[in-house]
């Protein structure tokens, strides 16, 4: 089954930043954002052991956080608190946030 980690071109979407926890051993921690072609944009968060493929569960748009004007302090909020959760070292959390706000301008 496609997801949109791997096969995001399936969904009519890119990769805008991915950011992932740093030293973890057989685990993951990542946030994406993606924008689609319609310029649309989401986000989604996953982590978990190295069993399974990570946003294998991401199989659909639906399944993603669409990143609006309207709701762009909640999508702020969630990924601040990511970041600070994940210990994101080397991040410039600024320049994301600045980067996503110009994108849906």
């Amino acid at each position: 089954m496609k997801d949109v980690y791997y096969n995001p071109e399936y969904f009519d979407l890119i990769i805008v930043k991915t950011l992932e926890e740093e030293d973890l051993s057989y685990e993951f921690n990542m946030f994406i954002i993606f924008q689609h072609k319609d310029k649309r944009l989401f986000y989604a968060k996953d982590s978990g052991c190295s069993c399974p493929s990570p946003f294998e569960d991401y199989t659909n748009l639906k399944d993603l956080t669409e990143i609006t004007e309207m709701g762009f302090s909640s999508f702020v909020t969630e990924f601040e608190s990511w970041c600070e959760y994940a210990k994101i070292k080397n991040i410039k959390k600024r320049e994301v946030i600045e980067q996503i706000r110009k994108l849906l301008e």
